[in-house]
């Protein structure tokens, strides 16, 4: 993402920050044209609604600030399983079922 300082030779300060574990910044150059990187990994404590703010701010006296709200979704991943018939110990040849059970997309 870029942020423009509001005046030339001012310098705009990127940051990124919330409450999600797996979020970092990648690259955070600051300048007349700031410029983030963020990286985001969906982990099992991050299922639901979450917010992400990243936020520019200059060096003006006094200072000033944009900031964009991100709201990010972090679905489960799919569990994969199946049931199966008949039940162990199968001997060679017998047909097997196997019904899936799995959940989620």
């Amino acid at each position: 993402m870029l942020f423009l300082s509001p005046e030339s030779g001012q310098i705009t300060t990127p940051t990124v920050s919330g409450l999600m574990t797996g979020l970092s910044t990648v690259l955070a150059i600051p300048g007349n044209t700031a410029t983030i990187v963020a990286q985001l990994i969906g982990l099992p404590s991050n299922v639901g609604m979450n917010v992400i703010d990243i936020r520019g701010t200059d060096n003006g006296v006094p200072s000033r600030f944009t900031i964009k709200h991100l709201v990010i979704q972090v679905v489960p991943d799919p569990t994969a399983s199946y049931t199966y018939s008949p039940a162990s110990p199968v001997t060679a040849g017998t047909a097997i079922s196997f019904t899936n059970t799995s959940t989620g997309a």
